[in-house]
């Protein structure tokens, strides 16, 4: 469930609630809606409107399914590895700017999306397609996470350095981004206090993990992470 929450808000989807078996998914700044429906080997996602269409909306609750359904319209059963790009398709910018939002701030998201896939890039290619920590290469389970976050960043500049980022695999990347791990001045992870170690273990992350490389550029960031996010 945290890795689907995750997707959903790359994928744009930054506001989520659970009504029984479904996840229904909104953005600020699109009309989109996506209802999910999570069985043990897919996800059924189809557009919010449409699972009303079909009847799978009632009295305000969206009606659990025995089974994933095939060959609803607009709709499709998916594997995980493929939900993220049905996602990210769903949500591209329209021609008419969605209501109640400004031209400015739709052109600030277009510039902030230019942006991570730029950043997105520049880590791929400094951490050559490999997580930093470990061996994972699979890119979809890699995530450019930020060691200073986008949001408080000073300036654009920080935003997109290169160094104000690692190339995390999914499960590292979410510890780090809630502030249960950090990196000390030698590459070497800690661990928060308040990260059950026997949690911690079944995730793969343990005390003898450590960047396989730490350039002086990242120890500022990494001052911030360690004052700011790291949960002492």
């Amino acid at each position: 469930m945290i890795y689907l929450k995750k997707l959903l808000t790359d994928a744009g989807y930054d506001q989520h609630r659970i009504e029984g078996d479904w996840i229904i998914a909104k953005s600020s700044y699109y009309r989109h809606s996506a209802a999910l429906l999570i069985d043990e080997f897919s996800v059924l996602a189809l557009p919010e409107k449409v699972a009303m269409q079909l009847n799978l909306y009632e009295d305000g609750n969206f009606i659990p399914l025995e089974n994933t359904p095939a060959g609803f319209p607009m709709g499709m059963a998916l594997e995980m590895k493929e939900l993220l790009f049905w996602l990210k398709k769903s949500v591209k910018l329209p021609e008419e700017k969605p209501a109640g939002v400004s031209t400015t701030d739709v052109e600030t998201l277009r510039k902030e999306r230019r942006g991570q896939e730029k950043l997105r890039k520049a880590l791929d290619d400094y951490w050559q397609n490999q997580c930093a920590v470990t061996e994972v290469k699979n890119r979809d389970f890699l995530v450019a996470s930020h060691i200073k976050p986008w949001a408080e960043c000073d300036s654009d500049e920080e935003r997109l350095d290169v160094y104000n980022a690692f190339l995390l695999n999914t499960a590292l990347d979410r510890a780090f981004d809630q502030g249960y791990i950090s990196f000390d001045q030698e590459g070497k992870i800690i661990l928060s206090p308040q990260l059950n170690r026997d949690e911690a273990e079944l995730m793969g992350i343990h005390k003898f993990m450590q960047l396989r490389h730490l350039e002086k550029e990242h120890l500022r960031y990494l001052d911030y992470h360690h004052e700011n996010k790291f949960k002492k």
